[in-house]
């Protein structure tokens, strides 16, 4: 994923991130390590999500599939 945040953040930082995803009520609130940046714009990945997080994460992105 991918987000924008006006900080000068290091690449392996961890860092909290709340979101919510399209065709999902779940509101999400992960762990994630900072992987590349551009300027403010960060590519992050989640660590230790849940099962729960994961199969929801998973269901959505085959719906986005199914969409584009």
């Amino acid at each position: 994923m991918a987000i924008y945040v006006p900080l000068n953040l290091a690449v392996g930082t961890a860092v909290n991130v709340s979101f919510q995803l399209p065709y999902s009520r779940m509101t999400f609130g992960v762990r994630a390590i900072i992987r590349n940046s551009n300027g403010f714009r960060y590519g992050v990945e989640f660590a230790d999500l849940t099962p729960s997080e994961e199969a929801e994460i998973k269901r959505i992105i085959s719906i986005l599939e199914l969409t584009a």
